[in-house]
């Protein structure tokens, strides 16, 4: 049995696999203008090993990632991949890439991975201060902004009471 878990540390050993996800993914041609758009201002991404991890660099911006592996007796298979920064009050994610077989059509489409991702990141967002939105360019060129709802710790926010007027 298989299970799909979420991590930022990837092994160096997983290059070919995060490099196919990213830059050989049979999805690819679905959102290409996105990923033109998205390449233009943040620069090409590309794949690095730093310190026997990977890495995905940007020229303009240090990005953060977030990858979804699939955990087997055999080891972990990367299957998903989240490219993200911050700006002023939002995560912007700039590239996304899930495998083919989790894709929509795929034949795992029933995990719905992406969705899981998409929640991960949002969750992750709810933990950083500041942050309100996140911001994906999902294969269109206008980004789609997902607000955060702050977990306010199973207290149910309250209305302040009214004030009362001071007796003179």
């Amino acid at each position: 049995m298989s299970e799909i878990a979420f991590t930022s540390v990837l092994g160096g050993e997983h290059k070919q696999e995060l490099e196919r996800l990213l830059f050989f993914n049979g999805n690819q041609a679905k959102v290409s203008d996105a990923v033109t758009l998205v390449a233009q201002r943040y620069g090409t991404p590309r794949v690095q090993v730093v310190g026997e991890r990977l890495r995905v660099g940007l020229d303009s911006v240090q990005p953060q990632t977030l990858f979804a592996v699939r955990r087997a007796a055999a080891g972990i298979e990367p299957v998903g991949v989240m490219v993200y920064t911050r700006e002023d009050d939002a995560l912007v994610v700039l590239f996304l890439a899930v495998h083919e077989d989790y894709a929509s059509r795929g034949p795992k489409a029933d995990r719905r991975l992406l969705m899981r991702m998409t929640g991960e990141l949002r969750g992750l967002a709810r933990r950083v201060k500041g942050i309100t939105s996140v911001v994906l360019f999902v294969g269109r060129s206008t980004p789609t902004r997902i607000a955060i709802a702050r977990d306010t710790g199973g207290a149910v926010p309250r209305p302040a009471a009214p004030r009362r007027a001071k007796a003179e």
